[in-house]
């Protein structure tokens, strides 16, 4: 079978308009290429853990920052009720919340 040149130009475009692929900008290829590296991901994850003990840290601190406890100056970390968590510095203040 033999095409005529208009045949052959409209079986040409028709074929190609098939072929045609949606382009990505460099955003969409960046964020694919970021989601697919695991050190990527998993240094997101860890940012994002760190992100949120930040907000959510100073509610469960017992101390205010700039508060001195004059009778623990020095004291070993404990888990008491009205103990310091990670302890206290010579100046008796809390290091979890200077934390």
């Amino acid at each position: 079978m033999i095409l005529k040149r208009e045949e052959n130009n409209e079986a040409i475009e028709n074929f190609s308009a098939q072929l045609e692929v949606e382009g990505r900008s460099l955003w969409q290829d960046a964020r694919i290429r970021f989601m697919r590296n695991k050190a990527a991901m998993t240094s997101l994850f860890i940012l994002l853990c760190i992100t949120a003990w930040v907000l959510i840290g100073p509610m469960f601190a017992t101390y205010a920052f700039d508060d001195t406890d004059w009778y623990a100056m020095h004291a070993a970390p404990s888990l008491a009720e009205d103990g310091h968590i990670f302890g206290t510095d010579a100046l008796g203040r809390d290091i979890y919340v200077r934390t």
